[in-house]
């Protein structure tokens, strides 16, 4: 399952179950490639190590074995000759809640630069890649329909928490004679799983509108650029990490569609509501 999401991400799986040295077998050795998505911003840059557990993690047993196999990969100069880099950091795929963590244990994982995936975030990337082939499908109904490679926030906000991406699909409705634009955002956290657990990073009101004004602009670049007085209708979802306060969620219906002048874009219809926000603060849903 590990190794399927971190593939279907967009990373190149270069080595699995592996020795390094004298040391532990290492798990996966990965490097991000795709095409189709940005990296994660809460991943190292470059060669990356990667140790799963499905368990709750007690001890620093799997971090002590992480970083002996990174200083050991880099001290081994065949090894590195090999892959042509040196190893960039870790990663620790954990697939259980926050709430079940040791802090000690993270606190340690943070130390060590390590990068530590519990199951929200698990979900939350493993949504991206269901999305982006749900678009995949949704534009394929059309004869006229593509998806874009993912792309950056136009403007980010509170860049040293978030990080914000969008996948764009578009599709021409012979039923509806309408453009119909799909926008999907992702908004990562830039933070660990000690910090999320404290439910201080909620989205806000502000911080969807800084989205919708995301949209806006895309909108009026598809618009001028691709199909002026085309009628469209325009569907917004936001997949949030840690989550939304209540009046982001539930009062978005009220005030996406009075926020920005769509009809001068001919946008006839706008859906955004509590149904299009996702919070992965909380699993199951």
């Amino acid at each position: 399952m590990s190794k399927e999401l971190l593939s279907n991400l967009g990373y190149q799986i270069i080595k699995e179950e592996h020795t390094v040295g004298k040391q532990k077998n290492v798990e996966l050795c990965i490097n991000f490639s795709s095409e189709k998505f940005l990296r994660p911003k809460f991943s190292p840059n470059g060669l990356t190590f990667v140790e799963c557990d499905s368990n709750v993690i007690k001890s620093e047993t799997i971090l002590n074995k992480l970083a002996d196999n990174i200083e050991c990969a880099n001290k081994n100069k065949s090894y590195i000759e090999r892959l042509g880099s040196q190893i960039q950091g870790g990663i620790i795929l954990n697939n259980t809640l926050r709430s079940q963590m040791r802090e000690a244990v993270l606190k340690s994982a943070n130390t060590k630069g390590f990068f530590w995936w519990d199951i929200h975030r698990i979900f939350f990337y493993a949504m991206k890649v269901f999305s982006h082939s749900i678009l995949e499908n949704w534009v394929s109904e059309s004869k006229l329909g593509f998806v874009l490679t993912e792309q950056e926030l136009t403007e980010q906000f509170e860049s040293d928490h978030y990080y914000t991406t969008v996948l764009i699909g578009i599709r021409y409705s012979e039923l509806s004679s309408k453009l119909e634009v799909y926008l999907a955002y992702f908004v990562d956290a830039l933070i660990d799983s000690i910090e999320l657990k404290k439910n201080t990073d909620t989205l806000h009101t502000e911080h969807v509108k800084k989205i919708l004004d995301d949209a806006y602009i895309r909108m009026q670049q598809i618009t001028k650029d691709y199909y002026p007085g085309s009628k469209k209708n325009l569907t917004i979802e936001i997949h949030s990490i840690s989550g939304f306060t209540h009046d982001a969620e539930f009062n978005v219906k009220l005030y996406a569609k009075h926020y920005k002048n769509w009809e001068k874009l001919d946008v006839d219809q706008i859906i955004i509501d509590e149904h299009t926000l996702f919070k992965y603060s909380v699993i199951p849903w």
